[in-house]
């Protein structure tokens, strides 16, 4: 079920019901991290379905991935066929 709700500054957002039957906000990549349990941070390289891409951002409670060789970002569960590659810097 979805709802729209409007901000102070006047920007509607949308209003995401999850099973368990509690409201979300806009999910952020924070959110992301700490519902699904993964790395998940602008820039970081992953695989899909074997194929490699990058994170560009997050779309409600889903990633937004721009597969390498594709022009555009899609969007993605987070733990859906994807793998999320090592990094040297976890803190960036």
């Amino acid at each position: 079920m979805l709802q729209l709700a409007q901000r102070k500054d006047g920007v509607m957002r949308t209003l995401c019901w999850f099973s368990c039957g509690a409201a979300s906000a806009i999910a952020t990549k924070k959110y992301i991290r700490d519902f699904y349990k993964v790395p998940a941070k602008r820039d970081r390289e992953v695989l899909y379905k074997g194929k490699p891409g990058v994170i560009t951002g997050s779309d409600g409670a889903r990633l937004r991935i721009r597969l390498h060789g594709e022009n555009k970002s899609r969007v993605y569960h987070p733990t859906w066929e994807i793998e999320y590659k090592e990094v040297k810097d976890e803190n960036r």
